[in-house]
């Protein structure tokens, strides 16, 4: 019951939307929408985040950084990670805050 859940959640919510938004409840396309971005098998975010992952391979990425900084002497690879951090730091500080949280 669980995997059918699953894999078909989001026509259980879609073709009542669908019905309600053709009768008249404008709001419910919202709904849709929701539905059509977070809930599977739609799940347009999570394919992204796939196709993302995919495409740009951050876990190789970070592998080739650590191999270039360990031939690098002391003094540049304490410069980066203070580098590093004083980005998080001003991230942190300056990034917009969520406007859900």
């Amino acid at each position: 019951m669980k995997e059918h859940l699953k894999k078909y959640l989001g026509w259980y919510i879609m073709i009542p939307s669908i019905y309600l938004a053709f009768v008249g409840q404008t709001e419910i396309w919202l709904i849709i929408f929701v539905c059509l971005i977070k809930i599977p098998p739609f799940d347009l975010v999570g394919r992204y985040e796939d196709w993302l992952e995919r495409k740009f391979r951050p876990e190789e990425n970070a592998e080739k950084i650590r191999e270039k900084l360990k031939v690098k002497p002391r003094w540049v690879r304490v410069a980066f990670i203070i580098g590093v951090l004083i980005l998080l730091v001003l991230w942190t500080l300056y990034a917009p805050e969520c406007e859900l949280c």
